[in-house]
This record gives structure tokens, C-alpha cells and sequence, in this order.
């Protein structure tokens, strides 16, 4: 599985925002908390972080925590993806900001990148729960 993850964790190049960056890298820390353990807010951006080009079709898991558990098992996945989110984040010229409104309650950001994948996912439109699109 290492070397099917490795493969795509470029894909992560583009994480710019702060609040995503700090969830990507405590969910990908050696004591990151279970999916189960996450607050409602941080289980969206698990699920961001779950459903980019990282897992693609879930990854052959049943639920996000049975996708987390593997990852866990896999550091040098982990640390390369916090490697990468940590650049990313770092060489970001931009500024990003909060929704409002009705949307307020979204973890995405204003001028912020995103993969397809994480938009749907953060704003639900994709989960375990429902069908995919």
C-alpha cells in the first residue's frame, strides 16, 4: 500500500489555507486522533483529506476509520504527506478567507486551491452515507 500512497502525495501540493493544513497534520500525526474522536468540523476536513486523489474509490474501505487505521499503519506515507502539506502551506503568497453567510459553517476557504475531490467532500456531497455522483 506504501508505494500505491506514495505515488500520490504530490497531489498535496496545493493545500494553502491554515485551517486545512493544521487538520491534514494533526489527523496525519504518530497521535492523531481517530476519525470517531473528530468533531464534527474536523471530520469534514478528514473526509477532504480521505476523499482526494488519496483514496481514489475509497481505497477498497468501508468507512473513513477503517481508511484512517491504514493510514496509520503507514508512517512514511504520513510523514511525506505532512512534508508536503508543510511546504505547501508554507510557500503560499496568498491570503484565504472565511465564508459567510449560510456558508459559513464549510471548511473551505476563499481564494484557497482545492482538489475536486476535497470540495465535494467538504461540502458533503460525497461520503460513505450517500450515493456517489
Amino acid at each position: 500500500m506504501e508505494e500505491k500512497l506514495l505515488k500520490r502525495v504530490r497531489a498535496f501540493a496545493h493545500v494553502d489555507d491554515r485551517e486545512r493544513a493544521d487538520a491534514y497534520r494533526r489527523i496525519l500525526a504518530d497521535s492523531g486522533p481517530r476519525y470517531d474522536d473528530l468533531s464534527g468540523t474536523e471530520q469534514r476536513l478528514a473526509r477532504m483529506l480521505f476523499s482526494s486523489p488519496l483514496w481514489r474509490g475509497a481505497g477498497g474501505h468501508n468507512s473513513y476509520g477503517e481508511g484512517f487505521a491504514a493510514l496509520r499503519a503507514e508512517q512514511a506515507v504520513r510523514d511525506e504527506l505532512s512534508t508536503v502539506v508543510d511546504l505547501s502551506f508554507d510557500a503560499a503568497r496568498h491570503q484565504t478567507f472565511e465564508l459567510g453567510g449560510t456558508l459559513a459553517q464549510l471548511p473551505l476557504k476563499i481564494h484557497a486551491r482545492y482538489q475536486l475531490e476535497e470540495v465535494l467532500a467538504g461540502i458533503d456531497y460525497v461520503s460513505f452515507d450517500l450515493p456517489s455522483p
